[in-house]
């Protein structure tokens, strides 16, 4: 079938982002492929420890049923286990963060979003 009146289209899907702390949105995303490359990088940033998922939800102070990803942020602003929750939107930016400059780079991320001051400074010599 060959016909040269025949029109294809696209409907671009949707995809709902729940992020504890930010607003519920709908986000569009252009084709399946785009989808399916969000998800390899937040499962890369999973694999090199720099997110992890939780189920829990701070306003309600309970779990739920929709897993949400979060910069993982031990000991960066409070002495603490914590974590900064990332949406759907923000992947892209910190994929290409963690990537070209690891995992301080992404810290001085959400500071610059936040205004959060470290809770000590790392430096090289403390570290040693």
């Amino acid at each position: 079938m060959n016909d040269t009146n025949s029109t294809v289209s696209v409907e671009p899907m949707y995809v709902k982002v729940e992020c504890q702390g930010c607003k519920t949105k709908d986000k569009k995303i252009e084709s399946q492929a785009d989808k399916i490359e969000q998800w390899q990088k937040l499962a890369w940033l999973s694999a090199m420890d720099l997110v992890f998922w939780s189920t829990y939800d701070e306003k309600s102070g309970k779990y739920g049923d929709t897993a949400v990803p979060a910069i993982i942020t031990n000991d960066v602003f409070a002495p603490a286990a914590d974590a900064y929750p990332i949406s759907f939107d923000d992947v892209n930016e910190v994929y290409a963060i963690a990537k070209s400059g690891g995992y301080e780079v992404v810290v001085d991320w959400i500071i610059a979003r936040t205004g959060w001051k470290r809770y000590r400074v790392t430096t090289k010599e403390t570290t040693e």
